[in-house]
């Protein structure tokens, strides 16, 4: 009889249990002592890193500016990048069609500038001839002194008047450029730098993320929650006043450029530009743009209609700005009112000049966070509320 061996069916390997994803931690908030401390040192901190900012421009202008400038650019631009990320565009492919965008719509504004500011120019003899025959005598007779009369002599009379005044100011003219060379230190360093600012800003978009990451992780674990959350409480304030203020410039420079259309301007769509998104400068952008609109007017005079037109239209954008684009797109949470921002624009103009008009929003924006903390340390110690446990 032979032996019937009875083979036991192999059974299939046991599955490895999956593994458990680990929830990350949930931050401990600080005790009121430790929270304190983190804000004082966190203020220190945020007042030095400012003061530092403008040593360095004072020092080596030429290299910081560029470097300033590019990372302004790679913050505004980072929520962009991270939009296109976030529909599954590669990083790297997004800031180059960023950049694209950007340049592309230079390239468009420039192409329609440049003609039209051509065809002003065509204009001015045909606008000088009709003034000189229509305004200039009156001028002449009430005033006492010879005006031109012809395109040629006017151009004659300002080439010699020219020539007087840089005869006589040649040299304190002199004066004044060895003085600005020697205040920038470098210019041609501050020239190549304006160069290479789509170079460093393409970088620092690019790997903007990794930075903010990198930085945040360099904080004690203890207080990197607590720290981080004031830190966004800038990037708020920021963050809002600035893409807030693109979005009222805008819609600013769509009414002007309606409007000034309207009055029938060459350069409508250029002075609309300027004088919607120079709003971000309280009032100036608005200034400006009635000035290069009277001068644009004066080239393509057709009546006075023409400056009523002119004047609605910057009447009615400056009221829509204060009492319905400003209020409902910035807000209120910014608390950057157009005083505070005016006064910071002048002093920091005077202190840093061009470079100080870049940095006036931004830095008041974090002074005034930090004041708020330290406003809110003082009311929670013992110098306030002698009762109060520390």
């Amino acid at each position: 009889m032979n032996d019937m061996t009875t083979e036991t069916p192999a059974l299939p390997p046991m599955a490895s249990p999956a593994p458990v994803a680990t929830p990350a931690p949930v931050p401990q908030p600080l005790s009121l002592a430790l929270a304190a401390q983190a804000d004082l040192v966190w203020a220190a901190v945020m007042v030095a890193a400012i003061a530092v900012v403008f040593l360095v421009l004072n020092l080596a202008r030429g290299v910081a500016v560029p470097v300033l400038v590019s990372l302004a650019l790679a913050y505004v631009l980072d929520p962009v990048v991270d939009w296109l990320e976030h529909h599954r565009v590669p990083r790297t492919l997004g800031v180059v069609l960023v950049f694209i965008l950007i340049g592309a719509a230079l390239l468009g504004f420039l192409s329609y500038l440049i003609p039209a500011l051509h065809a002003e120019a065509l204009r001015l003899p045909d606008v000088f001839g009709e003034l000189a025959r229509s305004l200039f005598p009156k001028l002449e007779s009430r005033l006492g002194i010879a005006l031109p009369h012809t395109w040629s002599d006017a151009m004659t009379r300002l080439s010699t008047t020219g020539a007087e005044l840089a005869q006589q100011l040649a040299p304190k003219a002199g004066t004044w450029l060895e003085q600005a060379l020697g205040g920038t230190k470098s210019l041609l360093t501050a020239l190549i730098g304006s160069l290479v600012v789509p170079v460093i800003s393409f970088f620092l978009l690019r790997d903007y993320d990794q930075i903010v990451a990198w930085t945040a992780e360099q904080l004690p674990p203890l207080y990197r929650h607590h720290v981080g959350t004031r830190m966004r409480e800038i990037d708020l304030v920021m963050a809002s006043f600035a893409r807030g203020q693109l979005l009222v410039g805008a819609a600013l420079a769509t009414i002007y450029t309606i409007g000034l259309s309207f009055a029938g301007l060459n350069l409508a769509v250029g002075i609309g530009l300027v004088a919607g998104f120079g709003n971000m400068v309280p009032y100036v952008g608005s200034a400006t743009g009635v000035l290069l609109a009277l001068f644009s007017v004066f080239v393509s005079w057709q009546g006075p209609w023409q400056l009523l037109v002119i004047g609605a239209t910057f009447l009615v954008g400056q009221a829509l700005e204060a009492t319905v684009l400003t209020p409902r797109i910035v807000g209120s949470k910014v608390g950057l009112k157009p005083v505070m921002v005016i006064i910071a624009v002048l002093a920091f103009a005077e202190l840093f000049g061009f470079v100080g008009i870049l940095l006036a929003v931004p830095t008041t924006a974090a002074l005034k966070v930090i004041a708020r903390v330290l406003l809110q340390c003082y009311r929670g110690s013992r110098w306030y509320q002698p009762n109060a446990s520390a």
